[in-house]
């Protein structure tokens, strides 16, 4: 039985806002935020090396972007979590432009073309425009539309550029939300619904390409 990807971002979205609700009200989370910064504050620069460390870590080890910028928000607060969470990015992804510029004529890009091969002509006809779609919508494989975007010889500044401007509001809400929750439960409620319907018409923009090309 195929599933609706609307309906489970959907319902995924509903199970996070109770669950924040529960965690929240009997104070699990603010007792386990409390332990982790009790560490932070016996060795804050350490820490905050390792959180930008993790930003690299995550990509053989597929660890989504946006748990580390809440835990960041969490951790560092708005601010402090926002640029900890932007350098961590900028990290990653200069670090796949790398990979992709010398693994460029390797099997690797091949065996990703293969499983993506909707990906690069969209690349080339729409340009950083589908950079910047691929990271804001969740479910577009970001870190392949990036290795794909640098293969192809464009620009670093412009791809970087892309990377910073498109992540501004997505660092902006999932940092603030790392700290929100002890503020407003209905604060997350509103980033959450916000956060679902950006996804959602991103999700209607990207299938909607996907489609045309296939």
């Amino acid at each position: 039985m195929k599933i609706n990807k609307k309906y489970l971002l959907f319902a995924l979205c509903i199970v996070w806002i109770i669950s924040i609700y529960i965690f929240n009200k009997y104070d699990f989370i603010s007792l386990t935020i409390e332990i982790m910064k009790g560490y932070l504050n016996s060795n804050k620069a350490g820490i905050m090396i390792i959180f930008v460390l993790l930003w690299i870590v995550r990509l053989p080890i597929l660890l989504p972007g946006f748990t580390l910028i809440i835990l960041g928000g969490t951790l560092f607060g708005t601010i402090n979590g926002f640029l900890l969470s932007m350098t961590g990015m900028i990290l990653s992804e200069t670090l796949i432009y790398v990979i992709a510029k010398v693994f460029s004529n390797w099997n690797i890009k091949n065996l990703i073309k293969k499983k993506y091969d909707y990906i690069e002509p969209l690349i080339k006809k729409y340009n950083f425009r589908f950079l910047a779609l691929g990271i804001v919508c969740p479910i577009a494989p970001t870190d392949v539309v990036c290795f794909l975007f640098s293969s192809v010889g464009l620009s670093y500044i412009r791809y970087i550029l892309t990377i910073i401007i498109s992540n501004i509001p997505i660092i902006s809400i999932y940092s603030y939300m790392g700290i929100s929750y002890k503020e407003s439960s209905l604060s997350v409620i509103i980033l959450c619904l916000s956060i679902s319907i950006l996804a959602l018409y991103t999700m209607k923009i990207w299938n909607s390409l996907k489609t045309n090309y296939l």
